[in-house]
């Protein structure tokens, strides 16, 4: 909104599975998306399932590194290269190639020292450090770590099946901004996932526990500071468990009452993620009343001018009809 007109809309697809009351759906919950980084805490079980984790005395924080799109800040940096230091590499065996940072503090730092950007500041070096672990834990070759066929990529569709319901040779399958494999899922796959990940942590499954753990203690890591996920996991306070991908997909779990979302903006905007997302949370009622409270300026976002004006506003339209819930940002 821009005044008291609509501006700009954003159309926003998504289903919340796992509730008492079967599921809610937006749009349509079979639509196909590239799960993107929403992928990543199911590409960290196998550091942890297969020992590596343990062996590189990896902590919470340095798990919930391997979950991250992180925002390249010089603690994130600092952290990755200390991962790769205790596997026995250096930056030179990420293959993420190289962007930007994220965050624009950092970004400015690198600039003015002369410094060019490199692939450890590359929101998915984590994740990267991460399976360069399990590959030296394993005994197998650093070289080609995130080609389809290596043994790395195929560990990670096996484990799928299991958090999926399909084996993930049927899936259609593309090449992720970082370099490595992602899979092509309805949201409601992907929903799914999200649920069954912070059942079986509940349940007492320990690779899941240890992961859905780093990323709630640990919201800084798994983002930065003002971005969306840090912002959710932040106000969950642990009952919130939240991670973006690219092209506006995000997935959402609730850690104490098992139940998965999963959203995708049809154009890919990243703005309309959030206001989406808090909307059905607070509609739903999926979080308690104090988190609610703490994405209020996430549910309905302020448009500011360069003479810093609110001049506007990005909010959820939705409207209940037949048992489900259709709507647009």
């Amino acid at each position: 909104m821009r005044g008291d007109e609509v501006e700009s809309s954003h159309r926003v697809h998504g289903v919340v599975v796992g509730l008492e009351d079967g599921e809610v759906r937006c749009g349509e919950p079979d639509l196909l998306a590239y799960w993107r980084s929403s992928a990543k805490p199911f590409q960290a079980l196998p550091v942890v399932q297969e020992g590596a984790a343990e062996r590189f005395e990896m902590d919470a924080a340095d798990l919930a590194l391997c979950c991250a799109s992180h925002a390249g800040t010089a603690g994130h940096v600092t952290r990755v290269r200390d991962l790769l230091e205790r596997i026995g590499l250096s930056s030179s065996a990420l293959a993420c190639g190289a962007h930007r940072p994220y965050d624009e503090e950092a970004a400015r730092a690198l600039e003015r020292s002369g410094e060019d950007f490199a692939p450890i500041h590359n929101n998915c070096s984590g994740k990267h450090a991460g399976m360069l672990a399990r590959a030296v834990h394993a005994g197998e070759p650093v070289e080609g770590y995130l080609e389809y066929d290596h043994p790395v990529q195929e560990r990670f569709r096996e484990g799928l099946s299991r958090w999926l319901d399909v084996e993930p040779d049927r899936l259609g399958w593309a090449t992720d901004g970082c370099g490595v494999p992602t899979p092509y899922l309805s949201l409601r796959q992907m929903a799914r996932a999200y649920g069954r990940l912070v059942r079986a942590a509940a349940e007492g499954d320990g690779a899941a526990s240890d992961v859905a753990a780093a990323m709630t203690r640990h919201p800084e890591l798994v983002s930065g500071e003002g971005r969306l996920t840090t912002r959710l996991l932040r106000a969950g306070e642990g009952e919130l468990l939240a991670k973006e991908g690219a092209e506006g997909v995000l997935c959402l779990a609730g850690v104490d009452r098992g139940w998965g979302m999963a959203l995708k903006v049809l154009d890919g905007s990243k703005r309309a993620m959030g206001p989406a997302a808090a909307d059905l949370l607070h509609r739903l009622e999926l979080v308690s009343p104090a988190a609610l409270e703490r994405l209020e300026d996430e549910r309905t976002r302020e448009v500011r001018n360069t003479r810093d004006e609110a001049v506007g506003r990005l909010q959820a339209e939705l409207s209940v009809r037949s048992g489900h819930v259709a709507g647009r940002v």
